[in-house]
């Protein structure tokens, strides 16, 4: 979560400081400890009951961010209880405070692990926070005997500090999806063209309803599917959970069509990487349906009973991909496939 209008514009500073407070009305004290997770961008201090409990957090970077554990139930009390958090922030795009990584957001999170679910409503990152700017402390950046610290503080300003206190936006980070962009190499008793309604025209225009593609039984399906570019992602096979087993999906992922390797996976002849003249030699996934009655329940997505979601643990990196689908006993139905990229 941050505060809503901060900008960093300002060139008199190194950065700004952030104030976070909550209020926490406790009718009874817990008794199992109420562990939370806090780290902010760049450090932070926090409070509880006019008393600092922990000041961190230890330097990471954009690859490594830490943060700091604390259980909150010994410093609490009942009745009502404040709590605070005094954020640092130093600007992203300066040369100011080098030594401190950050990234090219401000940010404090707090939550909360190994409490009941009325505590985490209670205590984690939300809009039920409030936050205010501290405009009245500058961090300055022209100080001769400070070179690339710039830590030290100039409260100059005089007359009522007044913080002007609203509540705190919670960010939202979208994930980076992506759509395929073309079909090759169809052997399929299916028109291409009704391949392309289901796996890219849908994708393409968002106003037309979902379409899902029925395999009848016992049918044998190829095609390879392109994206853009060469990517890393995770992937979502989603399916109707057919009512016979049977049936069996293989998911080839390449960077490129080529000839037959000469010694695989080491010596390969590739040339122009999208002559689809060509095939794709790459590792695969196969997966075979279950029926209901033989899915453990494990809740990782809805509709588990209707539904069968086939999702390669790991990331795969690919420009192409192959589909072999081979239909058993009943009609296998396709709903649609999902790539989220990752980094």
């Amino acid at each position: 979560m941050w505060h809503p209008q901060f900008t960093e514009e300002r060139s008199d500073t190194a950065g700004l400081f952030v104030h976070f407070r909550k209020t926490l009305l406790v009718e009874e004290v817990p008794a199992k400890p109420l562990t939370i997770q806090i780290t902010a961008d760049t450090r932070c201090k926090l409070y509880i009951n006019s008393r600092m409990i922990a000041v961190g957090l230890v330097k990471g970077d954009q690859h490594l961010w830490f943060y700091d554990e604390i259980d909150l139930a010994p410093f609490l009390m009942l009745g009502r209880n404040q709590i605070g958090v005094h954020v640092l922030r130093f600007f992203h795009a300066i040369d100011h405070a080098s030594s401190f990584p950050r990234l090219p957001t401000g940010g404090l999170m707090v939550r909360a692990v190994r409490c009941d679910e009325f505590w985490k409503a209670q205590i984690q990152s939300s809009s039920s926070w409030e936050t205010a700017i501290d405009s009245f402390a500058i961090l300055p950046t022209n100080l001769p005997e400070d070179d690339f610290l710039h830590i030290y503080e100039n409260h100059g300003r005089i007359g009522p500090q007044q913080l002007k206190w609203v509540p705190a936006r919670v960010h939202e980070f979208q994930d980076s999806t992506a759509q395929f962009s073309a079909v090759h190499n169809i052997s399929s008793p299916l028109e291409q063209t009704t391949w392309e309604e289901t796996l890219i025209r849908i994708q393409d225009d968002a106003s037309k309803s979902h379409q899902s593609l029925l395999l009848p039984a016992q049918g044998k399906h190829y095609l390879e599917l392109e994206v853009e570019h060469h990517m890393t992602a995770l992937l979502r096979f989603r399916f109707r959970r057919p009512s016979s087993e049977g049936s069996i999906l293989a998911v080839i992922y390449a960077e490129s069509y080529e000839d037959p390797p000469h010694l695989v996976p080491y010596l390969r002849s590739k040339g122009n990487r999208h002559d689809d003249s060509k095939a794709l030699y790459d590792p695969q996934d196969k997966y075979s349906f279950r029926v209901a009655e033989n899915v453990s329940g494990l809740g990782y997505y809805e509709d588990e009973d209707t539904q069968e979601i086939f999702m390669p643990f790991h990331f795969r990196t690919f420009r192409f991909i192959g589909l072999q689908f081979d239909v058993g006993a009943s009609d296998l139905v396709l709903e649609g496939i999902e790539i989220t990229m990752v980094n």
